[in-house]
């Protein structure tokens, strides 16, 4: 809100509006007393003083990445919180168990390999050649053994199924002991190449899913991502939540901004980059123009400025309510104060010039109201006597007494 004088013709309206009322007129011919001032051309510095609400610049909805039951929330709207600061948790128990099966995973993925790498032990490569002498030996006595038994069947004393069962089990043990002597062999050489890279590669994707376990257990604890504030609350301990719910609204306050509502008639007087002072309980601190909104309020006729204010010290908060100061550079001209001008009805505005210890209503075009005095832009000149107290009880041609009020003409 402003607290400077409304717009200009509604003030001159009041005035003039002032001099209908109930007040005992003196008699005719009677002097009255009024106080003047001699106009001057002067320069006269417009300054706005108007208040507004900080507000932050922006708002950022903070969420969890997953779901899950809402175990702890450590923050109330209006807490301030430190970036990095965890400020909720979710129920961490299944992401937990996860983590703990991917270990799992790792070692198991991991003995594989080593055992690969390091090759057979001596004990089983001793084992293995005494298994592959075994099979050989087997495998040379079934071999002696159907030379016997064909030698019988010739001579008639064994049948043909005895002959057939013999060349069964000769044909048996020589492929028993040939697999024996190639898993010795296999032994011997140790893993191939491509065995070596399938173990790597599986032992490197248990690793991946590990430390994905681990990165998902810590997305139960939610972190702040800059210094703010806590604008809103939107979710409660015990409450289920599914990935990206909203659980606070958090505003940055390093930067804050007011919008100002600027009178239409005074907007010429702001630019973008404009230096202003606000106070906040005799707390100042220097802002800047951002903003100047292109349309004007029909209700209000006022413009949206938006001023914003370096906050990193985090004195300031939104939401409290400061006086903003800004300065439109000097207006040379003719100025008088508000209560000299009057316009009563639809006529020209006007204003009584002492003469000859006279009133003479005088016609004038008004231009800017700064600082409760309206410039003149036609209708006096540089040492006119312009009555700016009393002129309300005024008519053309009334004698007058100036007061000690004025200047004197």
């Amino acid at each position: 809100m402003t607290r400077r004088t409304g717009v200009l013709l509604s003030a001159l309206m009041a005035v003039g509006l002032a001099g209908c009322g109930n007040v005992q007129q003196p008699a005719a011919g009677e002097e009255k007393w009024v106080a003047t001032e001699v106009v001057s051309r002067q320069s006269v510095e417009q300054t706005s003083q108007l208040t507004g609400t900080l507000e932050p610049v922006s708002q950022t909805p903070l969420s969890f990445e997953i779901g899950g039951r809402v175990v702890r929330l450590t923050k109330e709207p209006g807490d301030r919180i430190a970036a990095g600061e965890e400020i909720g948790r979710l129920d961490g128990t299944v992401y937990e168990t996860a983590v703990r099966r991917a270990d799992a995973a790792v070692s198991q993925a991991r003995a594989a390999l080593e055992k690969v790498m390091n090759g057979p032990r001596a004990q089983e490569v001793e084992q293995a050649g005494i298994q592959a002498e075994k099979a050989r030996i087997n495998a040379d006595f079934a071999k002696s053994e159907l030379e016997r038994i064909r030698k019988l069947f010739e001579a008639g004393a064994v049948s043909r199924e005895t002959l057939d069962q013999a060349v069964l089990r000769a044909q048996t043990a020589e492929a028993d002991a040939r697999a024996a002597e190639t898993a010795l062999a296999l032994i011997r050489a140790g893993a191939r190449d491509e065995d070596r890279q399938s173990m790597q590669s599986g032992l490197q994707q248990a690793e991946v899913q590990k430390q994905e376990a681990i990165l998902t257990l810590q997305k139960t604890r939610l972190n702040a991502p800059f210094s703010g504030v806590v604008v809103t609350k939107l979710a409660s301990e015990g409450q289920w939540v599914s990935p990206g719910t909203p659980i606070y609204l958090m505003a940055d306050i390093r930067e804050l901004k007011v919008v100002l509502q600027v009178p239409d008639r005074e907007i010429s007087g702001w630019s973008v980059g404009d230096p202003v002072v606000l106070d906040l309980y005799g707390s100042r601190k220097e802002g800047k123009v951002r903003q100047i909104y292109p349309t004007a309020s029909a209700s209000s006729g006022t413009i949206g400025v938006e001023i914003r204010v370096d906050n990193r010290d985090g004195q300031w908060v939104p939401g409290q309510i400061v006086a903003v100061e800004h300065s439109s550079g000097e207006w040379p001209g003719l100025f008088v104060p508000v209560t000299a001008v009057i316009r009563s009805g639809g006529g020209k505005p006007y204003v009584f010039v002492v003469k000859d210890g006279k009133a003479v209503k005088t016609e004038v075009d008004v231009g800017r109201l700064v600082n409760e005095r309206v410039e003149i832009r036609s209708g006096l000149r540089q040492g006119d006597a312009v009555v700016v107290s009393g002129a309300d009880r005024l008519l053309d041609g009334d004698p007058v007494r100036v007061g000690t009020g004025g200047t004197g003409s």
